[in-house]
Protein backbone atom coordinates (compact mmCIF):
# COMPACT_ATOMS: atom_id res chain seq x y z
CA UNK A 1 0.00 0.00 0.00
CA UNK A 2 2.89 2.72 0.58
CA UNK A 3 4.48 1.42 -2.23
CA UNK A 4 1.63 2.41 -4.28
CA UNK A 5 1.01 5.70 -2.51
CA UNK A 6 4.37 6.44 -3.14
CA UNK A 7 4.26 5.99 -6.54
CA UNK A 8 1.02 7.90 -7.40
CA UNK A 9 2.56 11.00 -5.25
CA UNK A 10 5.68 10.71 -7.36
CA UNK A 11 3.36 10.41 -11.03
CA UNK A 12 1.40 13.79 -9.52
CA UNK A 13 4.63 15.70 -8.32
CA UNK A 14 6.14 14.89 -11.85
CA UNK A 15 2.38 15.84 -13.70
CA UNK A 16 2.92 18.84 -11.73
CA UNK A 17 6.37 19.77 -12.86
CA UNK A 18 5.44 18.87 -16.43
CA UNK A 19 2.55 21.52 -16.36
CA UNK A 20 5.08 23.86 -14.56
CA UNK A 21 7.22 23.82 -17.50
CA UNK A 22 4.43 24.01 -19.66
CA UNK A 23 3.17 27.77 -18.15
CA UNK A 24 6.39 28.74 -18.14
CA UNK A 25 6.60 27.74 -21.55
CA UNK A 26 3.33 29.90 -22.84
CA UNK A 27 4.56 32.09 -20.62
CA UNK A 28 7.67 32.75 -22.28
CA UNK A 29 6.24 32.32 -25.81
CA UNK A 30 3.35 34.80 -25.59
CA UNK A 31 5.85 37.05 -24.13
CA UNK A 32 8.41 36.74 -27.30
CA UNK A 33 5.26 37.24 -29.56
CA UNK A 34 4.45 40.34 -28.04
CA UNK A 35 7.85 41.48 -28.09
CA UNK A 36 8.02 40.64 -32.39
CA UNK A 37 4.44 42.02 -32.83
CA UNK A 38 5.64 45.38 -31.10
CA UNK A 39 9.10 45.20 -32.88
CA UNK A 40 6.90 44.75 -36.32
CA UNK A 41 4.91 47.63 -35.63
CA UNK A 42 7.20 49.65 -34.54
CA UNK A 43 9.21 49.32 -37.47
CA UNK A 44 6.12 50.38 -39.39
CA UNK A 45 5.52 53.32 -36.89
CA UNK A 46 8.66 54.68 -37.56
CA UNK A 47 8.52 54.28 -41.46
CA UNK A 48 5.73 56.01 -41.88
CA UNK A 49 6.49 58.63 -39.83
CA UNK A 50 9.97 59.02 -41.80
CA UNK A 51 8.96 58.49 -45.39
CA UNK A 52 5.93 60.70 -45.76
CA UNK A 53 7.98 63.52 -43.06
CA UNK A 54 10.87 63.59 -46.43
CA UNK A 55 7.99 63.33 -48.62
CA UNK A 56 6.68 67.11 -47.40
CA UNK A 57 10.00 68.10 -46.90
CA UNK A 58 11.12 67.13 -50.67
CA UNK A 59 7.93 69.09 -51.84
CA UNK A 60 8.59 72.23 -49.92
CA UNK A 61 12.17 72.56 -49.75
CA UNK A 62 13.14 71.45 -53.51
CA UNK A 63 12.43 74.31 -55.34
CA UNK A 64 11.95 71.47 -58.82
CA UNK A 65 9.12 70.44 -56.93
CA UNK A 66 7.71 73.22 -54.62
CA UNK A 67 7.02 74.86 -57.86
CA UNK A 68 4.41 72.08 -59.60
CA UNK A 69 0.82 72.45 -58.17
CA UNK A 70 0.18 68.81 -58.41
CA UNK A 71 2.80 67.89 -56.09
CA UNK A 72 0.55 69.42 -53.41
CA UNK A 73 -2.00 66.73 -53.33
CA UNK A 74 0.96 64.71 -51.97
CA UNK A 75 2.13 66.53 -49.88
CA UNK A 76 -1.13 66.64 -48.62
CA UNK A 77 -1.84 62.83 -48.20
CA UNK A 78 1.78 62.25 -46.84
CA UNK A 79 0.29 65.01 -44.00
CA UNK A 80 -2.77 62.41 -43.35
CA UNK A 81 -0.21 59.51 -43.26
CA UNK A 82 2.54 61.52 -41.09
CA UNK A 83 -0.73 61.99 -38.76
CA UNK A 84 -2.01 58.49 -38.60
CA UNK A 85 1.66 57.02 -37.56
CA UNK A 86 1.72 60.17 -34.84
CA UNK A 87 -1.60 60.07 -33.54
CA UNK A 88 -4.00 56.99 -34.48
CA UNK A 89 -1.08 53.72 -34.77
CA UNK A 90 0.92 54.16 -30.92
CA UNK A 91 -3.11 54.02 -29.85
CA UNK A 92 -3.99 51.27 -31.86
CA UNK A 93 -0.55 49.67 -30.37
CA UNK A 94 -2.07 49.94 -26.68
CA UNK A 95 -5.46 48.72 -28.10
CA UNK A 96 -3.79 45.48 -29.81
CA UNK A 97 -1.42 44.74 -26.51
CA UNK A 98 -4.68 44.82 -23.82
CA UNK A 99 -7.33 42.58 -23.70
CA UNK A 100 -10.02 45.66 -23.40
CA UNK A 101 -9.88 49.51 -23.93
CA UNK A 102 -8.24 51.38 -21.09
CA UNK A 103 -7.69 55.08 -22.21
CA UNK A 104 -11.62 56.25 -21.29
CA UNK A 105 -14.39 57.58 -23.27
CA UNK A 106 -12.57 60.90 -24.54
CA UNK A 107 -9.78 59.19 -26.06
CA UNK A 108 -11.72 56.91 -27.79
CA UNK A 109 -13.97 59.36 -29.19
CA UNK A 110 -10.57 61.43 -30.28
CA UNK A 111 -9.01 58.24 -31.37
CA UNK A 112 -11.88 57.12 -33.52
CA UNK A 113 -12.76 60.45 -35.19
CA UNK A 114 -9.18 60.62 -36.22
CA UNK A 115 -8.45 57.81 -37.58
CA UNK A 116 -11.71 58.15 -39.39
CA UNK A 117 -10.67 61.45 -40.84
CA UNK A 118 -7.17 60.77 -41.98
CA UNK A 119 -7.47 57.60 -43.17
CA UNK A 120 -10.41 58.79 -45.41
CA UNK A 121 -8.25 61.79 -46.25
CA UNK A 122 -5.93 59.63 -47.52
CA UNK A 123 -7.43 57.39 -49.46
CA UNK A 124 -9.48 60.38 -51.16
CA UNK A 125 -6.21 62.00 -52.11
CA UNK A 126 -4.84 59.27 -53.81
CA UNK A 127 -8.10 59.43 -56.24
CA UNK A 128 -7.54 62.85 -56.60
CA UNK A 129 -4.16 62.12 -57.87
CA UNK A 130 -5.46 59.85 -60.15
CA UNK A 131 -8.34 62.34 -61.50
CA UNK A 132 -5.37 64.45 -61.82
CA UNK A 133 -3.17 62.21 -63.45
CA UNK A 134 -6.17 61.26 -66.12
CA UNK A 135 -6.95 64.71 -67.10
CA UNK A 136 -2.78 65.48 -67.26
CA UNK A 137 -3.33 62.18 -70.09
CA UNK A 138 -6.26 62.86 -72.22
CA UNK A 139 -6.06 66.76 -72.35
CA UNK A 140 -2.44 68.01 -72.12
CA UNK A 141 -2.51 71.24 -73.45
CA UNK A 142 -5.62 72.78 -72.15
CA UNK A 143 -5.12 70.85 -68.42
CA UNK A 144 -1.63 72.38 -68.73
CA UNK A 145 -2.79 75.71 -68.78
CA UNK A 146 -5.88 75.08 -65.63
CA UNK A 147 -3.28 73.46 -63.45
CA UNK A 148 -2.86 76.11 -61.13
CA UNK A 149 -2.14 75.94 -57.55
CA UNK A 150 -5.36 77.22 -56.64
CA UNK A 151 -6.82 74.59 -58.73
CA UNK A 152 -5.05 71.86 -56.83
CA UNK A 153 -5.63 73.74 -53.42
CA UNK A 154 -9.45 73.12 -54.42
CA UNK A 155 -8.54 69.40 -54.84
CA UNK A 156 -6.97 69.68 -51.44
CA UNK A 157 -10.44 71.15 -49.48
CA UNK A 158 -12.55 68.66 -51.05
CA UNK A 159 -10.39 65.88 -50.03
CA UNK A 160 -10.71 67.19 -45.92
CA UNK A 161 -14.24 68.33 -46.44
CA UNK A 162 -15.43 64.74 -47.37
CA UNK A 163 -13.30 63.32 -44.91
CA UNK A 164 -14.75 65.40 -42.04
CA UNK A 165 -18.10 64.45 -43.36
CA UNK A 166 -17.48 61.15 -42.62
CA UNK A 167 -15.62 61.37 -39.73
CA UNK A 168 -18.03 64.29 -37.91
CA UNK A 169 -21.34 62.45 -38.54
CA UNK A 170 -20.73 59.30 -35.90
CA UNK A 171 -19.55 61.56 -33.65
CA UNK A 172 -22.83 64.21 -33.65
CA UNK A 173 -25.14 60.93 -34.73
CA UNK A 174 -24.06 57.81 -33.67
CA UNK A 175 -21.18 58.75 -31.29
CA UNK A 176 -18.34 56.39 -30.48
CA UNK A 177 -18.84 53.97 -27.79
CA UNK A 178 -16.32 52.03 -25.38
CA UNK A 179 -18.93 48.80 -24.81
CA UNK A 180 -17.94 45.51 -23.57
CA UNK A 181 -14.10 46.54 -23.11
CA UNK A 182 -13.96 48.11 -27.05
CA UNK A 183 -13.43 51.54 -28.74
CA UNK A 184 -15.27 51.67 -32.06
CA UNK A 185 -17.71 53.04 -34.06
CA UNK A 186 -21.13 52.06 -33.28
CA UNK A 187 -22.15 49.38 -36.24
CA UNK A 188 -25.14 51.21 -37.93
CA UNK A 189 -26.14 49.79 -40.97
CA UNK A 190 -26.59 53.08 -42.96
CA UNK A 191 -23.53 55.26 -41.67
CA UNK A 192 -21.39 52.37 -42.71
CA UNK A 193 -22.96 52.01 -45.75
CA UNK A 194 -22.56 55.62 -46.68
CA UNK A 195 -18.94 55.49 -44.91
CA UNK A 196 -17.32 52.97 -46.73
CA UNK A 197 -18.77 54.30 -50.04
CA UNK A 198 -16.83 57.82 -49.55
CA UNK A 199 -13.70 56.23 -47.40
CA UNK A 200 -13.13 53.47 -50.18
CA UNK A 201 -15.67 51.71 -52.59
CA UNK A 202 -16.15 54.93 -54.18
CA UNK A 203 -12.38 56.39 -54.41
CA UNK A 204 -11.64 52.86 -55.29
CA UNK A 205 -14.07 52.51 -58.35
CA UNK A 206 -12.57 55.89 -59.74
CA UNK A 207 -9.12 54.90 -59.48
CA UNK A 208 -9.30 51.43 -61.14
CA UNK A 209 -11.25 52.81 -63.79
CA UNK A 210 -8.94 56.08 -64.59
CA UNK A 211 -5.59 53.98 -64.23
CA UNK A 212 -6.99 51.68 -66.60
CA UNK A 213 -7.53 54.47 -68.87
CA UNK A 214 -4.21 55.64 -68.51
CA UNK A 215 -2.44 52.98 -68.92
CA UNK A 216 -4.56 52.24 -72.24
CA UNK A 217 -3.53 55.70 -73.44
CA UNK A 218 -0.04 55.33 -72.64
CA UNK A 219 -0.29 52.10 -74.50
CA UNK A 220 -1.62 53.80 -77.25
CA UNK A 221 1.16 56.27 -77.36
CA UNK A 222 3.73 54.13 -76.46
CA UNK A 223 2.79 51.62 -79.68
CA UNK A 224 2.46 55.18 -82.52
CA UNK A 225 5.75 56.31 -81.29
CA UNK A 226 7.30 52.97 -81.93
CA UNK A 227 5.25 53.06 -85.56
CA UNK A 228 6.86 56.62 -85.88
CA UNK A 229 10.35 55.74 -84.90
CA UNK A 230 9.92 53.11 -87.55
CA UNK A 231 8.90 54.93 -90.64
CA UNK A 232 11.83 57.69 -89.92
CA UNK A 233 14.56 54.76 -89.56
CA UNK A 234 15.49 54.21 -93.44
CA UNK A 235 14.89 57.11 -96.51
CA UNK A 236 11.38 57.86 -98.25
CA UNK A 237 11.80 59.50 -101.88
CA UNK A 238 14.96 60.90 -101.14
CA UNK A 239 14.50 61.73 -98.14
CA UNK A 240 16.56 60.56 -94.82
CA UNK A 241 16.77 61.60 -91.32
CA UNK A 242 19.88 61.85 -89.31
CA UNK A 243 21.57 64.21 -87.15
CA UNK A 244 24.61 66.15 -87.74
CA UNK A 245 27.73 65.05 -86.54
CA UNK A 246 31.10 67.21 -85.85
CA UNK A 247 34.28 66.12 -87.49
CA UNK A 248 35.55 64.19 -84.01
CA UNK A 249 32.32 62.35 -83.41
CA UNK A 250 31.99 61.40 -86.91
CA UNK A 251 35.81 59.71 -86.59
CA UNK A 252 35.00 57.88 -82.91
CA UNK A 253 33.92 54.64 -83.55
CA UNK A 254 32.06 54.85 -79.60
CA UNK A 255 30.05 57.92 -80.24
CA UNK A 256 28.92 56.94 -83.54
CA UNK A 257 27.54 53.71 -81.85
CA UNK A 258 25.73 56.02 -79.21
CA UNK A 259 24.17 58.54 -81.55
CA UNK A 260 20.91 56.28 -81.84
CA UNK A 261 20.51 56.31 -78.42
CA UNK A 262 21.34 60.12 -77.66
CA UNK A 263 19.49 62.13 -80.73
CA UNK A 264 18.49 65.32 -79.61
CA UNK A 265 16.60 66.95 -83.04
CA UNK A 266 16.37 65.30 -85.67
CA UNK A 267 17.48 67.24 -89.08
CA UNK A 268 15.70 66.72 -92.40
CA UNK A 269 18.21 67.10 -95.54
CA UNK A 270 17.27 67.58 -99.40
CA UNK A 271 19.55 65.12 -101.71
CA UNK A 272 19.92 67.07 -104.90
CA UNK A 273 21.59 64.25 -106.52
CA UNK A 274 20.61 60.89 -106.64
CA UNK A 275 23.78 58.39 -106.15
CA UNK A 276 25.20 61.79 -103.88
CA UNK A 277 23.71 62.86 -101.04
CA UNK A 278 24.91 66.49 -100.35
CA UNK A 279 23.09 68.62 -97.31
CA UNK A 280 22.30 71.87 -98.41
CA UNK A 281 22.50 74.42 -95.42
CA UNK A 282 19.85 76.55 -97.49
CA UNK A 283 16.79 74.24 -96.52
CA UNK A 284 18.23 72.09 -93.43
CA UNK A 285 15.43 72.13 -91.40
CA UNK A 286 14.92 71.65 -87.38
CA UNK A 287 12.24 69.62 -86.50
CA UNK A 288 11.17 67.55 -82.77
CA UNK A 289 12.95 64.24 -82.71
CA UNK A 290 10.67 61.15 -81.65
CA UNK A 291 11.86 59.68 -78.01
CA UNK A 292 11.47 56.72 -78.88
CA UNK A 293 14.05 53.48 -78.51
CA UNK A 294 14.79 50.83 -76.44
CA UNK A 295 15.11 53.03 -73.27
CA UNK A 296 11.63 54.94 -73.91
CA UNK A 297 9.82 51.66 -74.21
CA UNK A 298 11.46 49.88 -71.13
CA UNK A 299 10.46 53.33 -69.24
CA UNK A 300 6.62 53.61 -70.41
CA UNK A 301 6.27 49.49 -69.14
CA UNK A 302 8.00 50.64 -66.12
CA UNK A 303 5.74 53.27 -65.29
CA UNK A 304 2.38 51.00 -66.76
CA UNK A 305 3.91 48.36 -63.84
CA UNK A 306 4.33 51.03 -61.71
CA UNK A 307 0.41 51.92 -61.41
CA UNK A 308 -0.34 48.31 -61.40
CA UNK A 309 1.73 47.54 -58.30
CA UNK A 310 0.84 50.65 -56.97
CA UNK A 311 -3.37 50.04 -57.16
CA UNK A 312 -2.82 46.45 -56.42
CA UNK A 313 -0.97 47.17 -53.31
CA UNK A 314 -3.77 49.62 -52.09
CA UNK A 315 -6.63 47.49 -52.96
CA UNK A 316 -4.88 44.19 -50.75
CA UNK A 317 -3.90 46.19 -47.88
CA UNK A 318 -7.18 48.17 -47.40
CA UNK A 319 -10.18 45.92 -49.04
CA UNK A 320 -10.00 43.13 -45.83
CA UNK A 321 -10.78 45.99 -43.14
CA UNK A 322 -13.73 47.61 -45.40
CA UNK A 323 -14.78 44.51 -46.07
CA UNK A 324 -15.40 43.35 -42.29
CA UNK A 325 -16.60 47.23 -41.72
CA UNK A 326 -20.10 46.34 -43.59
CA UNK A 327 -19.94 42.79 -42.48
CA UNK A 328 -20.11 43.56 -39.11
CA UNK A 329 -22.91 46.70 -39.10
CA UNK A 330 -25.04 43.39 -40.55
CA UNK A 331 -24.10 41.20 -37.16
CA UNK A 332 -21.16 39.86 -38.26
CA UNK A 333 -19.03 39.04 -35.29
CA UNK A 334 -15.21 38.44 -36.48
CA UNK A 335 -12.86 36.90 -34.08
CA UNK A 336 -10.50 39.23 -32.79
CA UNK A 337 -7.16 38.79 -34.37
CA UNK A 338 -8.90 39.09 -38.01
CA UNK A 339 -10.22 42.41 -36.45
CA UNK A 340 -6.72 43.62 -35.80
CA UNK A 341 -5.16 42.02 -38.26
CA UNK A 342 -7.49 43.90 -40.81
CA UNK A 343 -6.53 47.12 -39.41
CA UNK A 344 -2.96 46.68 -39.41
CA UNK A 345 -3.01 45.96 -43.01
CA UNK A 346 -4.45 48.98 -43.62
CA UNK A 347 -2.36 51.01 -41.75
CA UNK A 348 0.72 49.29 -43.56
CA UNK A 349 -0.32 50.57 -46.83
CA UNK A 350 0.55 54.22 -45.13
CA UNK A 351 4.31 53.35 -45.39
CA UNK A 352 4.08 51.09 -48.77
CA UNK A 353 2.69 54.17 -50.75
CA UNK A 354 6.13 56.16 -49.54
CA UNK A 355 8.40 53.43 -51.16
CA UNK A 356 6.33 52.52 -54.12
Amino acid sequence: MTTVTTTVTAALISSLNILDDITVSSSFNKTATVAIVCLLIGMIIVATLVGNLLVIMAVLLVRKLKIQPANYLFVSMAFADFCVGLFVMPIALIDLLTDRWILGGVVCRFWTSADLTLCTASIVNLCMISVDRYCAVSQPLRYAAQRTRQRIFCYVIIVWILSLIVSISPLVIWPAKSTEGKCQVIQNPVYQIYATMIAFYGPTCIMIILYAKIWLAAKRLSERDRLLTVGTNGSVNGTSLAKPHSPASLNDPSNRSNNNNNNNNLYHYHHHQQHHHHRSPAILQKIPMVHTNKFHEKSEGKARKTLGIMMSVFVICWLPFFLLALLKSQGFLPPNWLDHLALWLGYSNRFVECFV
